[in-house]
């Protein structure tokens, strides 16, 4: 009988659809929002490429792994596999959830050690789907690799190529904006070293971001502040003797009136009055370093503390 040899790719895709059928790894796929902001058409669409992993070991494997004791414990060789190590342990520490950057990461610390080739770039695919029928035999650092092979085609690398929002929807600027403030890098926009010239990628990069955010942060103030600025008067709890503003489980304590600031800080006497008797005096004391003071805030005019 005539045997057929998976190509790299289908090898992958079939490890990766077996394991993901059986429970041996979840994965968190991509997407973006298509439809006109604010209609019933808008909605999130799932798209292929892959953001997240998580990879299924059990809790005695991740203790093998990731006990400096452990039987399957690899950071004691060398610096390299201290470097894997710490790897492992933070993927250990999120759950066994790992994103694109973590995963190719570990590939590539990985893959330059002796013993980890399932790792390594150059590992025949072709072996893919016969490993992953013998699951239970592999040790974790083995199901790891095994996951991380057969998923590295599907990854999306970064979300630093576009924000979640296709580009025919120029409304959407509130995601356009998020997208680019959670990359771009605030330390080198406003450095005090003009004369410090990045590389031509970062800088392209940080153009970029910046070429999407600073509209979209105009769309942002044209639509945001005729309809949500409403000038708010009233009293804080602060910092005696400062402007820090103190903040409890609802939001920052402000409030309309200094009689509704004042019912706040008499329920937090009221816990201390309830407290053990030695943490009494620790609490009244923390209690004793606040006040009440009145405030103006605004969109235009910012904080203004009144007399």
């Amino acid at each position: 009988m005539k045997v057929i040899k998976l190509t790299p790719k289908a090898a992958r895709e079939s490890t990766l659809v077996g394991l993901v059928a059986e429970g041996m790894l979840r994965v968190i796929h991509d997407f973006e929002y298509v439809g006109p902001v604010g209609t019933p058409e808008r909605k999130r669409v799932e798209l292929p490429l892959i953001t997240r992993v998580q990879f299924k070991l059990s809790p005695r494997e991740w203790c093998a792994l990731c006990m400096r004791d452990g039987d399957k414990y690899v950071g004691g060789c060398c610096g390299q596999t201290s470097a894997i190590q710490d790897i492992f342990q933070e993927i250990f520490r999120d759950g066994g959830s790992a994103d694109a950057c973590t995963v190719r990461e570990l590939m590539a610390a990985a893959s330059k050690h002796e013993g980890f080739e399932l790792y390594s770039d150059g590992f025949d695919a072709s072996e893919l789907p016969a490993l992953g029928k013998n699951w239970d035999k592999l040790g974790p650092v083995e199901k790891i690799g095994l996951s991380c092979q057969a998923v590295k085609d599907k990854f999306a690398t970064t979300r630093l190529d576009r924000p979640p929002t296709r580009s025919d929807e120029p409304e959407d600027f509130l995601e356009v904006l998020r997208h680019s403030l959670d990359y771009l890098s605030f330390r080198r926009i406003f450095g005090k070293d003009p004369e410090k010239k990045s590389d031509g990628q970062f800088h392209a990069n940080q153009e970029l971001l910046l070429a999407r955010a600073i509209p979209a942060a105009r769309k942002f103030l044209e639509a945001a502040v005729p309809v949500l600025s409403k000038p708010f008067k009233g009293a804080a709890i602060v910092v005696r003797g400062t402007e820090e503003i103190q903040s409890n489980n609802v939001g920052f304590c402000i409030y309309q009136t200094r009689e509704d600031a004042q019912k706040v800080l008499d329920l937090w006497k009221k816990g201390a009055d309830e407290a053990r008797d030695d943490e009494k005096a620790e609490l009244f004391k923390a209690l004793g370093k606040f006040e009440i003071r009145p405030l103006s805030i605004s969109a235009d005019g910012g904080i203004v503390w009144e007399k």
